[in-house]
Formats: C-alpha cells, sequence, structure tokens
C-alpha cells in the first residue's frame, strides 16, 4: 500500500485527494483482511519460505520508522509524501484540523 501512494497514486485534484485519504484510512481493514486469509493457511502449513521473513520485517520496520510512530525524528515515508503533496489545497477546513 505504501509504494502504491507514493509511486503510483497521483493528486492532481479533490477527489484524488480524497481517494488517497480513503485508502489511508483502509489500511487497518485492510490488514484485518489479509490476517483473515493468512491464519487459516497458516493452520494447513502453507506459509511463505523462511527466506522471505528478513526482507518482510525490513520493509515494516520501514514503513514504522518516523513519524507519527516516534516523537522524534524524520516522517515516514507516507507521512512524508502526504506532506509533500500540499493536501491542505484540495481538503475541507474541517478535514485539516485533523491533520
Amino acid at each position: 500500500m505504501p509504494s502504491f501512494l507514493i509511486n503510483r497514486h497521483r493528486v492532481s485534484e479533490r477527489k484524488d485527494a480524497e481517494a488517497y485519504i480513503a485508502r489511508l484510512e483502509g489500511v487497518p481493514r485492510m490488514i484485518d483482511q489479509i490476517i483473515d486469509r493468512l491464519v487459516p493457511r497458516a493452520g494447513k502449513g502453507i506459509i511463505p519460505p523462511r527466506c522471505v521473513f528478513p526482507q518482510v520485517l525490513e520493509d515494516i520496520d520501514n514503513i514504522l520508522t518516523g513519524v507519527p510512530f516516534e516523537t522524534a525524528g524524520k516522517d515516514t515515508a507516507i507521512l512524508a509524501d502526504f506532506r509533500k503533496r500540499k493536501f491542505r489545497t484540495f481538503i475541507s477546513r474541517r478535514m485539516q484540523l485533523r491533520l
């Protein structure tokens, strides 16, 4: 999801910004759906090979390192992208207060 939002999701008008925000808000649901599919597979012994785990863990660390998950330092990649795009141009005053 972060790669898609940062590299592919254009934001050139209000509806694009709203779609971007909706996708961010949908991440917890997406993760729950992935877990729901993985748990039964794991119960049957169907899991990725061990060699995949270090890369996945590194990717997760990269996504979760920085502000807002840490109190100081650089922004996470997704927050940095969000700030760079200047969403305030496209979103309502009420939504800006949430940011």
